[in-house]
């Protein structure tokens, strides 16, 4: 090959890229490097959603202790998406997404997405084990913290 199809070759190579825009080759490299969420993203239609009476912040913190209990490999967190991408495990590298849609103060939808029906049952069974046991001690809290009687009030009733 000479020295001019070698210059040709590489500036259409560029105009390739260029045509297909920064998007594609980002995605592409995400692909490779095996950290792309689009496939977790394209199956949302699928997944496998609940509403938790909760609030964004109280799912989130139930679903980050769910994946550091199964030791999950995190390999991607967006705030911005309220999305959470994970492996099952550092060997088992089944993707498996959860996204968050809040609804209201209280009240926050899980979607769980995965390519593989087990990973996707399995992540949405323990985290809704999880929400079920830690809801309802949340919710005793608050019910106690509401009708409890602050200190300084019960100073004021015992000295009358």
């Amino acid at each position: 090959m000479g020295q001019s199809t070698k210059v040709i070759f590489f500036a259409a190579c560029c105009l390739v890229i260029w045509v297909l825009g920064c998007a594609g080759l980002v995605e592409s490299t995400r692909g490779i490097l095996g950290v792309s969420t689009k496939v977790l993203e394209d199956g949302r239609k699928n997944a496998i959603k609940k509403l938790y009476p909760a609030d964004y912040a109280m799912c989130k913190k139930t679903v980050d202790g769910v994946l550091a209990d199964n030791k999950a490999y995190v390999y991607s967190s967006n705030e911005s998406k309220k999305m959470v991408a994970f492996y099952l495990s550092d060997s088992d590298t089944t993707p498996v997404g959860v996204f968050f849609i809040v609804k209201g103060d209280a009240l926050t939808e899980v979607s769980v997405s995965s390519p593989s029906r087990y990973a996707k049952e399995l992540i949405a069974d323990k985290i809704s084990a999880r929400v079920d046991k830690v809801l309802p001690l949340l919710q005793a809290q608050a019910d106690a913290g509401s009708t409890a009687i602050p200190a300084d009030q019960k100073e004021k009733e015992a000295v009358k």
